[in-house]
């Protein structure tokens, strides 16, 4: 009896540890484009943050691109692992570049992080450089 009530929650605890890493792995990246947004403004030059496959160079490839490069002009400031959990972007640019001032030269998009059963956390950058998080 106690197996086959156990059984019967397994499902439902799964879904919820799923669902906190998708919005554990949102809040990370939210964190990592603040800290970029952040240098830029602290350091007075761009900063760019970019999807790559060697963490090298920048890829464009938001959706397959495991790590994120963070970098000045001439100086690589380090890398960051994407996350499992991205569902989808709408972002229309190959890197985000913040200015001196926070903003980000006019880009501004979206980021999906989620599961087909469980979407999604999403993370909006907006074109003045305001970053949130909401769930939709």
């Amino acid at each position: 009896m106690l197996g086959a009530m156990t059984a019967g929650l397994w499902p439902s605890l799964q879904h919820g540890l799923t669902a906190g890493q998708v919005k554990q792995q949102a809040q990370q990246w939210l964190m990592q484009l603040e800290s970029a947004q952040q240098q830029a403004m602290v350091r007075a030059q761009r900063v760019t943050v970019c999807p790559t496959l060697d963490q090298q160079h920048c890829s464009g490839d938001w959706q397959h691109a495991m790590w994120m490069r963070v970098a000045l002009p001439n100086r690589l400031l380090g890398h960051f692992k994407r996350g499992d959990y991205l569902y989808g972007t709408n972002w229309r640019s190959d890197r985000v570049i913040f200015h001196p001032l926070g903003g980000t030269l006019g880009q501004q998009g979206r980021w999906w992080w989620g599961t087909q059963a469980d979407c999604c956390w999403q993370v909006i950058l907006s074109h003045t450089g305001r970053l949130r998080m909401v769930y939709k």
